[in-house]
């Protein structure tokens, strides 16, 4: 009898570990997983955009590029920010970002509510249902002008570690972000099966960017970790 309540306290255990809303084997929480993300600050913020699984900062400095007339240079930035949009933290820092930035906390009733309403889609991510989102934000000049990505989509496309493919099913510039894009791709196949399970280990996205310097085409890949994207049973993304 002692055994087998042991046993059920070690199921009970499990299970709490390893159901949605759990933790996960193996997952240590981070700071800002802690607290809901209405009370997000801006470090818990920077946090999940720059440093957590769904997220690439890619930091490259300064390059000089010349200016759109004459012959002078300027120095711009050659970071590039990859975002995982799809996964809902994601969408919980950037919509807590925004309202951070407009004041939210000490709006009226009546302005949250038109706040609320304005930014539902960002949260509630229809496109996500059937879709894994992606986001490329690139500073200052343009990554994505003209026709680039149109004339360049066989170039995006996104890689699990069985070398299972899903290619860009569209595209559009990222609101208010001139030069970046938002990248969707299917979710499941032909046979209805997701690119990436809780058993998956990694997963590339490879796409092209048009560089700073001189709007050169650049083939860029970068790899995530999905074994830190598990949320209990399901891979968050």
């Amino acid at each position: 009898m002692k055994s087998y309540r042991r046993f059920q306290i070690l199921l009970i255990v499990v299970l709490s570990l390893t159901l949605p809303g759990g933790s996960g084997i193996g997952h240590a929480q981070q700071d800002w997983e802690k607290i809901p993300y209405q009370r997000w600050g801006k470090d818990e913020v920077k946090a999940v955009l720059e440093a957590s699984p769904w997220s690439r900062l890619d930091e490259r400095g300064t390059a000089l590029a010349p200016m759109m007339f004459g012959k002078d240079t300027i120095k711009v930035s050659e970071n590039l920010l990859v975002l995982l949009r799809s996964a809902l933290p994601v969408r919980q820092a950037l919509l807590r970002e925004r309202q951070l930035e407009s004041k939210y906390d000490t709006m009226s009733a009546t302005d949250r509510a038109a706040f609320d309403a304005k930014n539902k889609a960002l949260l509630e991510c229809p496109a996500c249902a059937k879709h894994y989102v992606i986001s490329i934000k690139c500073p200052h000049l343009s990554c994505y002008t003209g026709t680039f990505i149109e004339d360049h989509k066989k170039f995006f496309y996104l890689v699990n570690d069985k070398g299972e493919r899903r290619a860009m099913a569209g595209a559009t510039p990222l609101p208010g972000k001139e030069g970046s894009a938002v990248f969707f791709f299917p979710r499941a196949n032909d046979k209805g099966e997701p690119l990436l399970t809780p058993d998956s280990k990694e997963m590339t996205f490879h796409f092209m960017i048009q560089s700073n310097v001189g709007l050169r085409e650049v083939s860029e890949k970068f790899k995530f970790d999905v074994t830190k994207m598990v949320r209990g049973v399901e891979v968050v993304f």
